[in-house]
């Protein structure tokens, strides 16, 4: 009996010439589009929140992966203690803070400003990365949730 050996064929790791020629075509389009938006001076689109604060709490978040939420204001008293599953949006938004907080090196567990603004427009401002979360694009019920936070 024979052994019998596998043919190796050389693998071919070339880009179309077709597909290179379709990329190229697609970031000309979109370098066109944005020039042509400067130059009209359009404005974007998605933009902070903008305008005078009607609302606004100083809130603390603690949260478990399960969705447990407990909020607590600024001099300690509870805001809402949410049970598993109840606090899954919110317990969410706190992980994307945390996890940012970590990337400045900063403290986890400080403080996020939960406002109102003109419009009935919601967001987050985190005052140790001075970044804000506009909670507008997440859902009818997700808002909600935060809304109940406010006084």
């Amino acid at each position: 009996m024979q052994n019998v050996q596998a043919i190796k064929r050389p693998v071919d790791n070339k880009v179309s010439r077709t597909l290179m020629t379709a990329i190229v075509v697609l970031l000309s389009l979109i370098l066109a589009m944005v020039a042509t938006a400067r130059l009209l001076g359009m404005e974007p689109v998605a933009k902070p929140a903008s305008g005078p604060i009607l609302a606004e709490r100083v809130l603390f978040l603690e949260s478990s992966i399960a969705g447990e939420v407990q909020v607590t204001g600024q001099d300690g008293e509870t805001i809402a203690h949410l049970p598993d599953g109840k606090g899954v949006f919110i317990s969410t938004i706190h992980r994307v803070v945390k996890r940012e907080r970590l990337r400045f090196q900063v403290d986890p567990n400080g403080p996020l400003h939960l406002r109102r603004r003109a419009g009935n427009v919601l967001s987050l401002y985190d005052p140790l990365t001075e970044q804000s979360i506009t909670l507008k694009g997440f859902g009818r019920d997700n808002i909600a949730a935060f809304a109940k936070l406010l006084p």
